[in-house]
């Protein structure tokens, strides 16, 4: 596809391309609302969706541009390489086969440990941005080396045993990447939510403690204007019933209220603790 064309398309679409951060930010809103309450959407922030909608669009073009680019590849990997019948086996042994599908699977663990070691430094935009390009050269690596398994066989009946083997632990390979990149979202999302090295939380900690004399709470979702937290306390709902938890609604601005902490010894004292462990913490000299 030439740039004229390119243009062409982006011109003649250019009323969506414009709408599409609002779409999916709004859409995003409205499903973390509902998951607390259908009734919640009333608290729909509408200057929340832009930044929210070009945040899950960015993600998105990656997504896809890596997806196309690995189907891409594969293709053409692919291409007048079908090993259907003798003639088109290359030499070798098993010995071959079974270390490319050795290699293999130490493709499957590095798959598992790089997206463990992303999810627990996803705060880090530099590892974010590396992760489709990794897992996509990890896959590349994979197929690879499944397809050289099935090529090193001397006869055309070790290829045809190795055929399933082959197939059911590519399925097997990209289910485990599908899992990973699911866990990876929902530990995207709590991050995303509210980040854990934010201090300012400690102000809403104290609000909740003033209110429910109980510190055990979980931040459900978070806009520009208001705070969702589920306040973990068995109490009565308005119509009586018992209830283990309840949602408290705190604006947005309560994370900046430094006077919220005052009197609190239990925050107090965890800062003192805070400031003696850094002062332990040795110097480096230039």
């Amino acid at each position: 596809m030439d740039v004229k064309k390119l243009l062409d398309i982006v011109n003649k679409y250019l009323s969506l391309i414009i709408i599409l951060p609002a779409i999916l930010g709004g859409l995003w809103q409205i499903i973390e609302l509902s998951r607390i309450s259908f009734s919640f959407i009333r608290f729909f922030s509408v200057t929340q969706i832009i930044p929210d909608g070009l945040l899950i669009l960015l993600f998105l073009l990656i997504f896809v541009f890596s997806l196309l680019f690995l189907i891409w590849v594969l293709e053409k990997y692919n291409k007048g390489d079908e090993v259907d019948d003798e003639s088109n086996v290359k030499e070798g042994n098993i010995y071959h086969a079974i270390l490319f599908l050795m290699l293999f699977f130490a493709c499957s663990i590095a798959v598992i440990y790089f997206n463990i070691f992303i999810a627990n430094n996803i705060e880090n935009i530099f590892n974010l941005l590396i992760y489709l390009p990794i897992n996509i050269i990890i896959s590349l690596l994979a197929y690879g080396f499944l397809k050289e398994s099935v090529t090193h066989c001397i006869q055309i009946i070790s290829v045809k045993y190795f055929k399933p083997i082959i197939s059911n632990a590519w399925y097997a390979f990209m289910t485990v990447q599908a899992t990973m990149l699911i866990f990876l979202l929902v530990k995207f999302h709590d991050v995303f939510m509210m980040p854990s090295e934010l201090k300012n939380v400690d102000n809403l900690i104290c609000k909740v403690e003033k209110v429910y004399d109980t510190n055990e709470f979980e931040i459900l979702y978070a806009n520009d204007k208001y705070i969702f937290a589920e306040c973990h306390k068995f109490s009565k709902d308005w119509r009586g019933k018992p209830t283990q938890s309840e949602i408290r609604i705190f604006k947005f601005e309560e994370l900046f209220d430094d006077t919220a902490c005052n009197g609190n010894k239990r925050i107090r004292d965890a800062f003192v603790k805070d400031s003696i462990a850094d002062s332990k913490k040795p110097a480096f000299i230039n």
